[in-house]
């Protein structure tokens, strides 16, 4: 039995995504609170194994909405005006991938706070941060869990050959984080 799941019509907005899952003469409708294209096709790989395990579309279709992401992942705070989202994106294709999809449902300028760990792949630290200096308005670097590096040096290597000037950097963590706020 060959089945050839896929989506279409695929629409996603602050609230969740929603999507047409087919296979072969099915098709039935997903709505999930979680965002971005990535967590719709980890959920269509979910659809799947619940369809090829003969669990009813119905059935899939009130599992899936109860679905949330850990904490800590695209997680979305409101406050004031605002949406603050949490993510602890720790790759490059991580952090592309988190900011392009906040920014297809939030609508108005980005501010990030971010940091790179120590003891870790030193020749990313760059690449993320020319990333998040392109998908955002102002960006401020801060420590994030140093373990047995040097802060400065992780931010040394975070900027290095770096130039722009919507960007600072606030080694207190705590603080960063208000200053985003």
């Amino acid at each position: 039995n060959e089945s050839d799941y896929s989506i279409y019509d695929y629409q996603m907005d602050i609230s969740g995504s929603k999507f047409i899952v087919t296979n072969n003469n099915v098709q039935f409708t997903v709505h999930t609170k979680l965002l971005g294209r990535y967590n719709v096709y980890n959920i269509l790989t979910l659809v799947a194994l619940l369809h090829e395990m003969n669990i009813s579309e119905s059935s899939i279709q009130k599992i899936i909405p109860e679905l949330d992401a850990p904490a800590g992942r695209m997680e979305f705070i409101n406050y004031n005006n605002n949406a603050i989202v949490i993510d602890y994106a720790h790759t490059p294709d991580a952090i592309e991938k988190v900011m392009t999809t906040v920014k297809e449902v939030v609508h108005g300028k980005t501010y990030v706070v971010f940091g790179c760990t120590g003891d870790r792949d030193r020749t990313k630290r760059p690449i993320m941060t020319e990333l998040v200096n392109r998908l955002s308005d102002y960006f401020i670097i801060t420590n994030d869990d140093p373990h047995y590096e040097d802060p400065n040096q992780i931010v040394d290597d975070m900027i290095k050959d770096f130039s722009s000037d919507k960007y600072e950097v606030c080694l207190d963590r705590k603080e960063a984080i208000i200053k985003g706020i």
